[in-house]
C-alpha cells in the first residue's frame, strides 16, 4: 500500500507543460474584486488566500426579502509590539444595504466555536442553533437559511474549518466553503457542478457529456490549465481539496497545499488470496490479509504524511478493536492494555506495529505475514495465518522451520557460524517463556526448553502439566472446545507468564502448585459441590484468569473483594486457584481461623450462567469466576460477624452478601432476609468492606500475613477508624500503610512488589475514564471511594538525588471494564504526583 508522493504544483503531472511559470500564482492578492462579486447573482464566490481569508459571500438571489447573508468575514487587527495579529469572526444576517437586519440575527460562530454543548438552541426570532460535538455545529435562521461548520484544527481549536450554506427552501442547492484552502462547490441534488480554487485561479464546470471546463476565476492573474481533461465525479475531500474520479476509478487530486497529483483509487489485490489494499479515499487505506483479518488507518496530518491519526482492526468474525492515540505522542497508539508506535511504509504497502517494551508486529499484506522481533533477546518468529511457522534465534544460530507433521527441522540461521543442532527431535507448539528463552510442548507432554542463559533441557513434564494434561484428555465433564482451549491456550500461556515479585525457582514452584490446585476440580467432587457442568466452566475460567491476570473484572460494586482475587493473581495465583477449587468441589470454603463460609449457592450459580465466556470484546464483563470469587470473598467477612455494623448482636453465619434480587448485605432470619442499614441507616448495598477488613479476607484466604499490602491516605484512615467500631477485625489497622505526603507514598511503594490502594474517582484519571462517574463501580458524578492493584512502581530521582513526583511512575490495575481503564505500560503509567492526589477527596 503506498501513498504517491506530495509534489511541488510546478511540478504536477496535471499541469500543462507549455505554461509559463507565474511566480505570484498563489499570491495572496488572488482574491476576486467586489465589483464581480456583486454582478454574479445566484453565485457564491469566496476569495482565498493561503491563509485561507474568506470574502462577503453574496447570494442575495436565493435568500428571503433580498436579504443576503454574510456567512463569514474575517478581519485582521494591525500587529503592535505587544499585541501579536488577531483574527475575529463573525455570523449575522444583514439587509440588501449590509446594515444588521432588525430581525433573525444569529448567534455568534465565536460563541459557537466556545460552546461544548450537545443539543439545540432556539432563540425567541426562530432562529435555532444545534451543537452536535466539540466540532460541527448548525445553525437555521428564521428566514430558511442554514449554515453548518466544523473546526477540525487541532492546532487551532478556534478556527473555523469547512463552512456550508444551504436554502432550505431551495433544498437542492448547496454551497460548501473550505476554511482552509478558499475552495467552494455548488452542488445541486448532491452532485457539484461548480468549483472555484482561488489558489489557483480556477472556476471548473460539469458539461452534460460529464467533463470539465476551467477557466480563469479572475482574469487578472496568471492561469494555467492542467493538462488532462477532468471528468467523471467530482468530490471535496479532507483538509481543503477536491478530486476528480473517471469511469475508469482514476483519481486526479487537488490538494489544499497547492500541489495536484494522480492517486490510486478502489481495490488493488495481494499476491495472497485474500489480501488486497483498498483506497478509501486519498487519506484512508484499508488493508485485508488472508483470513479476513482487516486494518483500516488515516493519515490526515498535512504537515506529517505518514502520521497515523487513527487505527481500527477487526478479526473475520468482525470483532474490532480500535486503537486511540496515546496524547502529546506522535504515532503510538493504545488499545487500553498496550501501547503501540506505528509507522507505515509507503512504498511497500505495509504497517509496521512496534510494541515498545517487548516486541515489533509487522503486518505484510503479499504474503499474510506477521513478523515478531523480541527486542531483548534479538529472537525472531514468524507466523502466517494463525500459527508459527519460523523462529530464527541469533544467539544459537538456529532457523527452525516447521514441517506438515509438527516437527520442526533446524539450520544454520548464518551458515558462515558454528551450528550445532540439539540431539532430540523438536516437536510441538513454540511458546515463548517469561525470561527471554522459549520451549516448545508437545501433545505427549515432552517439553524442550530453550533458556534465556543458552542452554537447552529435555524435560518431561513441566510444573504438573503433564498429570493435568492426562486428566483433562480423560475426563467426560468438559466439552472437546473446552479442552481445547484450556491445553492450547490457557495452561500454556500461564506456565509462560511472570509470577510478580519471585525469582525464576520460585515461580516454578508456584506454578506447580497452581496447577496442582486447579487440577482436584477433575477429582472426585464432595457433598454440597457444583455440578459437572458448574465445575467445567470453573475449570476452564480460572484457567483462562491464571494466564490473564490484569483480566480479573468487577460485577457491581466489587473493587475491593475483587483487589484481592486480581492481587492474588499477580504473585501468587496458587491461593486463587486453590479458592476456586475448594469452591467448586465442595461448595464451601474453610478459612484461616477455621470458619465454613457458604455463599449462596443461587448467587454462584447465577454468576457462571449469566456471564459469556470466552470473553468477548464486544460484551466485556466479568467471567463467571470473577463474579464467583468477589460473592465468596466478601462473605469471608459477613458469615464470620456475630454483630452488625451497629452493634446488634447477630446469629453467626446469618449476615450474608449476595448479588442475585438486589445486591446488599442481608440478614437472614426465620426464613427471611431482610437488609443490613450502615451507621447512618442507609442499605449496605455492596461488599463494604474498609482497608484493614480487607487484609483480614486476604489473609483467610491465603494463610499469610498481609503487611503494607493495602495503601491509604492517614486522613482516610483516620475517618474509618472512628466510624467503624464494630469491627471484630479491628486489630489489622497497624497492617495498613496510611501516607501523608508524596514521600509517604514513595515509601510505602517499595515496600511491596503488588499492593491495592485507596483512591477517589472524583480525580484524575478516573472520572474522566470512567465518562464522569457513569461506568460501573465509578461512584456516580461525583466519583467515589474505589481500590486499584498497584503492579509496579519506577522512581525517578533528580540530579541531587531528589524524588521527581512528576516523573516518577505508578502502574496499576484497574478492575473497571473493559481492560482500557488498565495503566500497565509505560505511556499509560501516571505519575506519582497525579497518584498521590487521587488518594483524597476532590475539593
Amino acid at each position: 500500500m503506498s501513498e504517491p508522493a506530495r509534489e511541488n504544483p510546478s511540478d504536477s503531472p496535471l499541469r500543462s507543460e507549455n505554461a509559463a511559470p507565474s511566480p505570484d500564482m498563489f499570491a495572496d492578492e488572488i482574491l476576486p474584486d467586489r465589483a464581480t462579486q456583486t454582478a454574479a447573482r445566484n453565485k457564491l464566490y469566496t476569495g482565498g488566500s493561503p491563509s485561507g481569508i474568506l470574502s462577503e459571500c453574496d447570494i442575495s438571489g436565493n435568500s428571503v426579502n433580498n436579504e443576503k447573508l454574510l456567512l463569514a468575514q474575517r478581519t485582521d487587527k494591525p500587529k503592535s509590539a505587544s499585541k501579536p495579529e488577531t483574527t475575529d469572526w463573525q455570523s449575522q444576517l444583514t439587509d440588501s444595504t449590509g446594515s444588521p437586519a432588525s430581525k433573525g440575527n444569529i448567534s455568534s460562530m465565536e460563541a459557537a466555536v466556545e460552546t461544548k454543548a450537545t443539543g439545540t438552541v432556539k432563540l425567541d426570532d426562530g432562529t435555532s442553533m444545534t451543537f452536535k460535538d466539540g466540532l460541527a455545529q448548525k445553525t437555521q435562521s428564521s428566514t430558511g437559511v442554514e449554515i453548518k461548520f466544523q473546526r477540525d484544527n487541532p492546532e487551532k481549536p478556534e478556527e473555523v474549518t469547512d463552512l456550508e450554506h444551504k436554502d432550505l427552501k431551495i433544498p437542492s442547492l448547496e454551497m460548501h466553503v473550505s476554511r482552509l484552502s478558499g475552495v467552494q462547490t455548488r452542488e445541486y441534488n448532491g452532485t457539484i457542478e461548480e468549483i472555484t480554487d482561488p489558489k489557483r485561479n480556477f472556476r471548473w464546470q460539469r458539461q452534460p457529456n460529464g467533463d470539465w471546463t476551467v477557466n480563469a476565476l479572475n482574469s487578472h492573474h496568471a492561469f494555467s490549465p492542467p493538462i488532462h481533461v477532468m471528468r467523471g465525479k467530482a468530490e471535496r475531500t479532507s483538509l481543503g481539496g477536491y478530486s476528480f474520479i473517471d469511469e475508469n476509478s482514476q483519481k486526479y487530486r487537488f490538494k489544499a497545499d497547492g500541489s495536484a497529483d494522480v492517486v490510486k483509487h478502489g481495490t488493488v489485490p495481494g499476491k495472497e488470496p485474500g489480501t488486497s489494499v483498498t483506497y478509501k479515499d486519498d487519506i484512508e487505506q484499508e488493508m485485508r490479509f488472508k483470513g479476513g483479518f482487516v486494518a483500516t488507518f488515516r493519515h490526515d496530518n498535512t504537515k506529517a504524511a505518514n502520521e497515523i491519526t487513527s487505527l481500527e482492526f477487526k478479526g473475520p468474525k468482525g470483532e474490532s478493536t480500535k486503537l486511540t492515540r496515546v496524547p502529546g505522542q506522535q504515532n503510538q497508539f493504545t488499545d487500553g492494555k498496550n501501547t503501540y508506535a506505528v509507522n507505515y511504509e509507503t512504498k511497500d504497502g505495509q504497517l509496521a506495529i512496534h510494541k515498545p517494551e517487548q516486541r515489533v508486529i509487522q503486518y505484510q499484506c503479499i504474503d499474510d505475514t506477521d513478523i515478531y522481533v523480541d527486542t531483548n533477546t534479538g529472537i525472531t518468529t514468524t507466523e502466517r495465518g494463525h500459527g508459527i511457522e519460523e523462529v530464527a534465534d541469533p544467539n544459537r544460530n538456529y532457523h527452525f522451520l516447521r514441517q506438515s507433521n509438527g516437527d520442526w527441522k533446524i539450520e544454520a540461521l548464518d551458515q558462515r557460524k558454528p551450528f550445532l543442532p540439539p540431539s532430540e527431535k523438536i516437536a510441538g507448539n513454540y511458546h515463548k517463556l517469561a525470561d527471554g528463552g522459549y520451549k516448545f510442548m508437545a501433545s505427549d507432554g515432552l517439553v524442550n526448553r530453550f533458556k534465556a542463559d543458552g542452554s537447552h533441557d529435555l524435560r518431561g513434564d513441566i510444573n504438573g502439566m503433564k498429570e493435568i494434561r492426562d486428566k483433562i484428555n480423560k475426563t467426560t465433564m468438559l466439552t472437546k472446545e473446552q479442552k481445547d482451549r484450556i491445553l492450547n491456550n490457557y495452561l500454556p500461556n500461564f506456565d509462560c507468564r511472570d509470577i510478580a515479585g519471585k525469582s525464576a525457582k520460585e515461580s516454578e514452584k508456584e506454578k506447580i502448585e497452581t496447577i496442582a490446585q486447579l487440577s482436584t476440580l477433575l477429582d472426585n467432587p464432595l457433598p454440597g459441590a457444583y455440578s459437572d457442568v458448574e465445575r467445567a466452566k470453573i475449570l476452564e475460567q480460572t484457567a483462562f484468569q491464571l494466564a490473564n491476570e490484569t483480566n480479573l473484572r468487577q460485577h457491581l460494586q466489587t473493587c475491593n473483594v475483587t483487589d484481592i482475587g486480581a492481587t492474588f493473581l499477580h504473585e501468587s495465583p496458587s491461593h486463587f486457584a486453590r479458592f476456586m477449587a475448594e469452591l467448586g468441589n465442595t461448595g464451601q470454603f474453610r478459612t484461616k481461623d477455621g470458619s465454613t463460609i457458604v455463599p449462596s449457592k443461587e448467587d454462584i450459580q447465577e454468576a457462571l450462567k449469566d456471564q459469556p465466556f470466552p470473553p468477548d470484546e464486544k460484551d466485556p464483563r466479568a467471567t463467571g469466576v470473577s463474579r464467583a470469587f468477589a460473592i465468596a470473598a466478601a462473605n469471608i467477612h459477613w458469615q464470620r460477624r456475630d454483630m452488625d455494623v451497629n452493634g446488634n448482636s447477630v446469629a453467626l453465619g446469618s449476615l450474608k452478601y449476595q448479588q442475585s434480587g438486589g445486591e446488599g448485605v442481608f440478614l437472614h432470619q426465620n426464613g427471611k432476609r431482610f437488609y443490613v442499614n450502615d451507621t447512618v441507616g442507609k442499605k449496605i448495598e455492596q461488599p463494604n468492606l474498609d482497608d484493614y477488613e480487607l487484609i483480614d479476607v486476604a489473609e483467610q484466604i491465603s494463610g499469610e500475613t498481609w503487611n503494607n499490602k493495602v495503601v491509604v491516605s492517614k486522613n482516610l484512615r483516620d475517618q474509618v477508624v472512628s466510624l467503624n467500631k464494630h469491627s471484630f477485625a479491628a486489630n489489622k489497622q497497624s497492617q495498613v500503610a496510611a501516607i501523608s505526603s508524596a514521600e509517604d507514598l514513595h515509601n510505602a511503594l517499595l515496600k511491596n512488589k503488588i499492593q491495592i490502594v485507596q483512591v477517589h474517582t472524583g480525580n484524575p484519571p478516573f472520572y474522566d475514564e470512567s465518562g464522569y462517574g457513569t461506568e460501573s463501580g465509578a461512584g456516580g458524578p461525583k466519583g467515589g471511594w474505589h481500590v486499584v492493584v498497584k503492579t509496579h512502581y519506577e522512581p525517578v530521582f533528580d540530579a541531587n538525588n531528589k524524588l521527581d513526583i512528576n516523573k516518577s511512575l505508578v502502574y496499576f490495575d484497574n478492575t473497571w471494564n473493559p481492560n482500557r481503564f488498565d495503566h500497565l505500560t509505560k505511556t499509560s503509567a501516571i505519575p506519582l504526583a497525579m497518584f498521590l492526589k487521587s488518594m483524597s477527596a476532590p475539593s
